[in-house]
């Protein structure tokens, strides 16, 4: 396995080399470990934040290391998951990755998605809400209306409901960006598997959210888009599917990587036939429609770790060199955009809608301190 010191002077030599470059060393993985649920008072700390349904999600925040480094950038984790075996924020390096790269001077916010890990518990005035939150009578519990919910009561059209709880996580982000913990104008998203597609649904939305400035000429006149807070997203064996139905994640891809210029890393296990093919094909998706718009996607590419069949969070193993490529990535991405400057967020100040084919549709009144339900079926989720 190459060092990183021999790692970084290989990259200081193709410096216009997109994701497909950075991402070509590798070593065989020969195990994967599970993360224990921590708490170091000295380098993180338990967090919870409630969607705008009630559900009570739990998380880990790593903030920045007083007197280390500083990025002024955050990092939202996205774990994978599987409906059968489930899956959290702790399992194989999803913990190891947040250390190193609090170490590099990123503050970092990991979670466990709804009905997984320990964030199971929800308020029942808000869940249970008809009018609010008619999805949650999908939920095979729902005749009882719990006070706790677990993955294995979801249906297959469910899971793309767990993209609110992306919402509900940059929004917390936002709470400490305004007492001054975190810039959240510098989001940088890592997920794995279906975490990695529910954060290409998220950042769709935030392609369409954007806040109110208020009416001029009888029209609602608005500010640039949210997705401007999203320095880059990186995707381990990104899923094409959400409790096994497509998705269309290609058009989300596109929204993202071409219109809103946010870099996209897909990341693969060489040997892992199915991944590579998915990875390659959205990038070469962007790429094409990158090209008919003459617009630079340099920093985009896919790339697969070499000698591996590992998937999702298990590319995140100690004996692979992952964590020193996203590290390196993420360097090449922050110098080419720079650190934006943090601005207020005043959450229940503001107004916000999502602008889908013209047509505004709120997404958060004043006094909401969360956005509402995505409008998923205007995102093109199969209804």
């Amino acid at each position: 396995m190459p060092s990183a010191s021999r790692l970084r002077r290989l990259l200081a030599v193709f410096p216009g080399v997109a994701l497909a470059a950075l991402l070509a060393c590798g070593a065989l993985a020969q195990e994967i470990k599970t993360d224990k649920s921590k708490d170091k008072s000295d380098t993180s700390r338990k967090v919870k934040f409630t969607s705008y349904d009630g559900v009570e999600l739990s998380g880990t925040f790593y903030p920045k290391t007083p007197g280390g480094k500083d990025k002024d950038a955050c990092v939202l984790l996205l774990h994978n998951f599987d409906s059968t075996k489930g899956g959290n924020s702790h399992q194989d390096g999803w913990d190891h990755l947040a250390e190193t790269l609090q170490k590099e001077g990123y503050a970092v916010l990991s979670f466990d998605f709804r009905g997984f890990g320990d964030s199971k518990e929800v308020s029942k005035d808000k869940f249970w809400n008809r009018s609010k939150a008619p999805g949650n009578f999908s939920l095979r519990a729902a005749a009882r209306m719990p006070d706790t919910i677990d993955f294995h009561e979801f249906n297959r059209g469910y899971y793309p409901n767990l993209a609110n709880d992306i919402a509900a996580a940059k929004a917390t982000l936002d709470h400490k960006n305004d007492s001054r913990e975190v810039n959240s104008s510098n989001l940088i998203l890592i997920g794995a598997g279906e975490g990695a597609t529910l954060g290409s649904l998220w950042l769709s939305s935030e392609c369409k959210r954007k806040r109110s400035l208020g009416v001029v000429n009888d029209k609602l006149d608005f500010d640039d888009a949210e997705s401007r807070d999203v320095a880059c997203a990186i995707w381990l064996s990104i899923n094409p599917t959400l409790g096994g139905i497509t998705m269309p994640v290609r058009s989300w891809m596109i929204e993202a990587g071409v219109d809103h210029k946010i870099p996209i890393g897909f990341l693969y296990g060489s040997d892992d036939h199915d991944g590579k093919e998915i990875a390659n094909r959205y990038s070469q998706s962007i790429r094409e429609a990158a090209k008919s718009k003459r617009t630079n996607v340099d920093l985009t590419g896919a790339a697969g770790v070499p000698g591996t069949s590992l998937r999702g969070s298990q590319l995140l193993t100690k004996n692979l060199t992952t964590e020193e490529l996203i590290k390196t990535y993420l360097e090449r991405v922050m110098d080419r955009r720079g650190a934006k400057e943090a601005r207020a967020r005043d959450p229940l100040k503001a107004t916000f809608y999502w602008t889908i084919r013209g047509v505004p549709l709120i997404a958060k009144s004043e006094q909401e301190s969360l956005p509402r339900a995505l409008p998923l079926a205007q995102l093109g989720v199969p209804q």
